[in-house]
């Protein structure tokens, strides 16, 4: 009976960006560690403001965005004392967006680090939703973005028999794609930025909570 031989593996190396690319640009060592030599991260409080912030922003605009007379922004937001009564939340109160993301990852162990950092949480994503909201949200197509590209594997000295590899992950991004308004912030910002781009290119802004990256940091390069 003829065999025929395995043929060459055609798949390739498919890597992450917030789990594989980011930790390895913070650091080539610690990478190594956690996900080379499985080494379990100290905490889960690192991952509390990206999710709280984010967390918060998706709640505010899907209210936004299934009323169908939205109310007008500035909403509300009013602050719980510390071990005080539970106020009288409206419906649109920031805070009670905010208290249901924070009630929701403290049931999966992830808690901030502080009360200083929680308040100051508290304070900067009722400061975005009330600056932002009334241009982010008519913009928003979609609150999370799934990204895939396949690059040139690095010449490394190794032999791996790979020569590409695959870069995927899911932003926390909104994907700008509807007509607005011509006095639309946001809108303006984009046209001094890109104003050459196509009018029906679809954009997608990355926000960050806390420090913006260096303008060299490039995962794709």
């Amino acid at each position: 009976m003829k065999l025929e031989t395995k043929g060459a593996d055609l798949t390739i190396p498919s890597y992450s960006i917030k789990e594989d690319a980011l930790p390895f640009l913070n650091c080539r060592l610690q990478y190594r560690y956690h996900r080379g030599g499985s080494l379990p991260y100290a905490s889960m409080e690192r991952f509390w403001f990206g999710l709280f912030i984010h967390g918060v922003l998706e709640l505010a605009y899907r209210f936004w965005k299934n009323e169908a007379n939205p109310p007008a922004f500035p909403w509300p937001c009013v602050k719980r004392e510390r071990r005080g009564d539970m106020p009288n939340w409206a419906d649109h109160d920031i805070r009670n967006f905010a208290n249901t993301v924070e009630e929701s990852l403290r049931r999966q162990g992830v808690r901030a680090r502080n009360p200083k950092d929680r308040d100051w949480a508290y304070d900067k994503v009722g400061f975005v939703v009330n600056a932002l909201g009334a241009h982010l949200f008519p913009l928003i197509d979609k609150v999370e973005h799934k990204i895939s590209a396949t690059r040139p594997m690095p010449q490394s000295g190794s032999s791996s028999g790979r020569d590409s590899y695959e870069l995927r992950g899911v932003l926390d991004a909104l994907a700008l794609a509807i007509p607005v308004r011509d006095d639309n912030l946001i809108r303006e910002y984009v046209k001094k930025g890109c104003p050459n781009i196509n009018r029906n290119s679809e954009l997608i802004l990355e926000y960050k909570g806390a420090s913006r990256p260096a303008c060299g940091a490039a995962l794709w390069n």
